[in-house]
């Protein structure tokens, strides 16, 4: 378990449409807290490898998982909502997907930018 050294653990979900978004506020989070340690999660699906190594160069302090088609399809049958969409189950999934590996962490999100 992480969380050790005052880590702040920050997670993302996303698709190659929202992946532009998601590496601008990190970078913004590393830029307004040059003192606190970091560590982002990003969750995709939908993005290519080289999409994902983009990402991944922009810091040392990202980690990308793949969310695999079949965890975003079995959460379509259990609801009965069906305006749901995939970033949606994502989100749903992250706690499951990190309890192994952090104690606590931020989910944020990245829609659209606002000028």
């Amino acid at each position: 378990m992480d969380n050790k050294n005052n880590v702040i653990n920050i997670a993302y979900c996303t698709d190659a449409n929202y992946l532009e978004y998601v590496a601008v506020s990190i970078m913004s989070v590393i830029m307004n807290n040059p003192e606190q340690d970091l560590s982002f999660f990003v969750f995709v699906y939908d993005v290519t490898d080289e999409e994902i190594n983009k990402l991944r160069s922009t810091s040392d302090k990202i980690q990308v998982i793949n969310i695999d088609k079949e965890e975003i399809e079995k959460y379509n049958n259990d609801f009965a909502i069906k305006h749901l969409n995939r970033s949606t189950y994502m989100r749903l999934a992250v706690p499951r997907l990190l309890k192994d590996t952090v104690e606590r962490f931020y989910l944020l999100r990245c829609r659209y930018p606002v000028f």
